[in-house]
């Protein structure tokens, strides 16, 4: 018979910003940090009681864990934070109907920018949504159409006329009047920065929050977020999800801090002791903005909500190649839409996003190497989610239990 045995320690502790934060620390053979502590396990069976017992104490007191990649055992970290998602994933049955995995909006497209959009909408579909729409200029839609005709492409605004009326509320009106179809909604990529481009897609974001959609910004719908006012727009709101890079984060951070917290303490910010886009860095940065998500990309990306904070230890490609933070809010938008009955799952559903396309990107690499591109990455999701999340062949289910 075999046998595991299993010690977590559970720390309490006061933040710098005053609130209490419960921590819980594994025992495993191997050394991994987790919030600047060492933690060892004596694992003789596998990692199932684990998981299931971790998730278990994270729901009663949301414990924040950050994790880093130090030698085998950040996989079996790495799984225990994956697979408290698993439950959230839809069982694939003849039962589902068209849309039951999810419907996705992307809005993003403009006459400059055509890619951007096509790689977040197909990502959301071969992660797991069932459907994805594309609400872009009229100018770039029949270019979308033609790279693929899983999508459907809504042209929602005409780039001339815009420039010639100096109005986008068409936009505004057509994008909102699709919600009540959609589970979640990406909004930048290939968006562009007419004024009054972003002003409509102002005016989306405000309008997803009164209708509770889950929302997540990037690429360009980021720059948006210089004004204090579309600060407050996401402030206090967890369904928002923004994810920056190391360049647009410098840019978050400063205009928050600016707007926030001097406004707050009537001083300048003297948390000087946090490096800009640390995990504790990301962590202050989403508590600051009243829970939104943060998914700092890099090399090890960050999330955060302000009470849980991960960080992925996957090992991604070495090809930085365009369209790969593209490819990751349409998986994230899949992932958190699945999860959208639990809001506070988010940060795992991410961290799945996440893990997953940096495995499909290390996949294509593997095989492309420096020709390596997105498609490439994309053309793997299937395999990197399948290797994470295994569902038997049909006619193979009842294999393993025989």
């Amino acid at each position: 018979m075999q046998l595991e045995v299993v010690l977590f320690l559970v720390l309490l502790w006061t933040t710098p910003w005053k609130q209490p934060t419960m921590s819980l620390y594994v025992l495993s053979f191997d050394c991994v940090f987790v919030n600047q502590f060492h933690f060892f396990t004596f694992n003789l069976s596998g990692v199932k009681c684990v998981i299931n017992f971790f998730y278990y104490i994270d729901c009663l007191y949301h414990v924040p864990l950050v994790t880093a990649k130090i030698s085998k055992t950040h996989q079996m970290a790495s799984t225990i934070i994956a697979q408290s998602f698993a439950q959230f994933i839809p069982e694939l049955t003849s039962a589902l109907h068209k849309g039951s995995c999810g419907r996705i909006g992307i809005v993003g497209g403009s006459p400059e920018y055509t890619g951007a959009p096509y790689y977040a909408a197909i990502s959301s579909l071969k992660f797991g949504a069932d459907l994805t729409y594309v609400f872009c200029a009229e100018q770039a839609a029949s270019a979308i159409k033609s790279y693929s005709p899983e999508l459907m492409v809504v042209p929602v605004y005409d780039q001339i006329k815009v420039e010639a009326t100096d109005d986008a509320t068409t936009m505004f009106t057509r994008v909102t009047q699709s919600f009540s179809r959609l589970h979640a909604l990406v909004l930048g990529p290939g968006l562009g920065r007419h004024s009054q481009i972003l002003n409509a897609t102002a005016r989306i974001i405000a309008q997803a929050k009164e209708e509770e959609l889950i929302t997540i910004l990037d690429a360009d719908a980021l720059f948006l977020l210089q004004s204090k006012q579309m600060l407050a727009v996401i402030q206090n709101n967890p369904r928002v999800i923004l994810t920056p890079n190391i360049v647009e984060y410098r840019r978050l951070h400063a205009c928050a801090i600016q707007h926030f917290e001097e406004e707050k303490q009537g001083k300048k910010n003297t948390r000087t002791k946090y490096t800009i886009g640390s995990a504790k860095d990301v962590e202050f940065l989403a508590h600051l903005l009243g829970g939104v998500c943060i998914v700092l990309k890099g090399e090890n990306d960050v999330i955060s909500n302000g009470t849980l904070t991960l960080m992925t230890d996957e090992i991604g490609g070495k090809k930085r190649s365009g369209g790969q933070g593209d490819v990751l809010a349409g998986c994230i938008a899949t992932a958190c839409c699945w999860t959208r009955a639990s809001i506070e799952s988010f940060p795992h559903a991410i961290f799945a996003a996440c893990s997953i396309v940096k495995r499909a990107s290390r996949f294509a690499f593997n095989k492309k190497f420096r020709s390596m591109t997105a498609p490439d990455v994309i053309q793997h999701l299937g395999q990197a989610f399948q290797s994470m999340f295994p569902i038997p062949k049909i006619g193979e289910e009842n294999k393993n239990s025989k």
